[in-house]
Parts: structure tokens; C-alpha cells; sequence
């Protein structure tokens, strides 16, 4: 279990536990933040793990339903050209994913 704190844009950062093995301090990752309603509908709500409190979740490739999305577990690192704070654009990170753009 991992405590992170993220930037997520608008200088706004958020406290998150993640257990992805692929994490690491400096990756661009996608974000789903309270409220979101996910792929699969699940929404996303501030939590606690372990007792510690979480606001959000980084999410995986298969957790956001990308039609390439590798089943072994971790989170989807984005290239560095992404700008905390974007919207997820579903499409353009299949696409990148597909090519090998992306990395898990």
C-alpha cells in the first residue's frame, strides 16, 4: 500500500492509497476524483484503507475500460506531455496504449 499525494490540476493536490506495484514517485497518471462514475459503475467516494484517508483513485487501463487494456495488474502511466488537471480523453489513451505510448 502506497500513500500518495497527487497533483490533479488548479494547484489542488489530493492524498490517495494505491496498491498498484508499478508505482513511483514523478508518473503522469490518470485520476478519477469523488464523484466520478467509472467505466463499470462504480462511483468513486473519499474512502479510508488501513486507516488512512484516500480521495480518490489512480486508476488502471482495464479500470477505465480501454478496449487495450493488459490484464496484469498496475496503474496506466501517461507520457510526460500530459498536463495535471487534463480530462481523461478514453480514446487518444486506447490509442496510445495500443502503440506502446503508454506504459503499465
Amino acid at each position: 500500500m502506497h500513500v500518495t499525494t497527487v497533483d490533479v490540476g488548479n494547484g489542488e493536490e489530493h492524498q490517495i492509497v494505491c496498491g498498484a506495484p508499478n508505482i513511483a514517485q514523478g508518473q503522469k497518471v490518470v485520476v478519477a476524483l469523488p464523484g466520478t462514475l467509472m467505466p463499470n459503475g462504480q462511483q468513486i467516494w473519499p474512502g479510508e484503507l488501513r486507516g488512512v484517508d484516500s480521495y480518490g483513485m489512480i486508476c488502471s487501463a482495464r479500470e477505465l475500460g480501454l478496449a487495450h487494456a493488459p490484464q496484469k495488474r498496475g496503474i496506466m502511466v501517461v507520457p510526460d506531455d500530459f498536463n495535471a488537471g487534463d480530462e481523461f480523453e478514453p480514446t487518444k489513451c486506447d490509442e496510445l496504449l495500443a502503440s506502446g505510448q503508454i506504459s503499465l
